[in-house]
């Protein structure tokens, strides 16, 4: 199927561009890669053929521990940021919150989005609760600033992962298994946008719920079964789902709900009921459920996951 829906990832930052890095090979048609940054030196190290300095008067060209400048870094190159972004139906942010340059011009980007008619989403990791107080500080002014952004704002608690490793490398452990949780999240939301009527949900539909979503919460439930496929199957990841400690927005709080089903081969019509019943008996209605299909050809043969997004 021929995408129409044309899409740009942006990589805000270094932690931004790693995440989209790991994207390169996918080779999705009609999904461009953009890594912006306001030190040159991330962007010189960058795998991102795309590749946008920001600010070199302000910083001068290497960034700054202080959001407050890198806002007027990304205000100094509105007019490069709008450009890299004319064409676009949806621009996707990727960044961690307490990085102070991504938390500085990320509200900057998603303004310049909406100035080109692009809907906004954004995937960011935030690690509050196990940094420093400024690098918390950093996430709750990035935090602050987006509430008068229009377009959904995915918060990922990785720091939730902390108990899982012990060490002094518990940073790095943290930092790539967020990558490979939100580069899965990220192809999974990218496939179901392309997919069009293929994955049983109108792209109309959830460009809808998604234009102003607000902030939002993710979780995933991944089931590897033997013998019992199908309705139990898919019954028990979508359990795994709606209880991960990542779903900060509990069910039955959410306005909407996104959810995506993956597997290997063809996800039926009945499953995906089942995913929408059991959404609506914690949610209490069905209204604003959006359930949809993706295969992922990457995936074990007996393997099925569901991904939910609570707005």
């Amino acid at each position: 199927m021929t995408n129409t829906v044309r899409i740009k990832v942006i990589g805000l930052g270094r932690d931004g561009g790693s995440y989209i890095s790991k994207m390169l090979n996918c080779n999705i048609e009609g999904v461009e890669f953009i890594h912006i940054d306001a030190d040159s030196n991330y962007l010189y190290e960058s795998a991102v053929p795309i590749k946008l300095l920001i600010g070199a008067n302000v910083t001068p060209s290497l960034g700054s521990g202080n959001p407050d400048i890198n806002k007027q870094a990304a205000e100094e190159s509105f007019q490069e940021i709008y450009e890299v972004l004319q064409g676009a139906d949806i621009v996707i942010l990727m960044y961690r919150l307490s990085c102070a340059v991504s938390s500085g011009a990320g509200p900057i980007i998603a303004k310049a989005a909406q100035s080109v008619g692009a809907v906004t989403i954004g995937i960011m990791s935030s690690n509050v609760g196990i940094e420093g107080r400024m690098d918390s500080g950093t996430a709750y002014y990035g935090l602050n600033a987006l509430r008068n952004s229009a377009g959904t704002f995915i918060i990922f608690p990785s720091y939730k992962m902390a108990d899982q490793f012990k060490g002094d490398k518990i940073f790095s452990h943290i930092h790539k298994c967020t990558c490979d949780i939100l580069c899965n999240a990220l192809n999974t939301l990218i496939n179901i946008i392309i997919s069009g009527d293929d994955s049983h949900i109108k792209y109309s539909d959830l460009k809808s719920l998604i234009s102003n979503g607000g902030f939002a919460s993710m979780g995933l439930g991944r089931y590897d079964y033997r013998d019992k496929g199908g309705f139990a199957a898919v019954g028990n990841a979508t359990r795994i789902a709606m209880f991960s400690p990542f779903l900060e927005i509990p069910l039955y709080r959410s306005r909407s709900v996104i959810s995506i089903v993956s597997s290997s081969s063809e996800v039926s019509k009945g499953e995906i009921n089942r995913v929408t019943d059991l959404i609506s008996q914690v949610k209490g209605s069905t209204s604003d459920i959006l359930c949809g299909s993706t295969i992922n050809n990457e995936m074990g043969e007996n393997t099925i996951e569901v991904m939910l997004i609570a707005l």
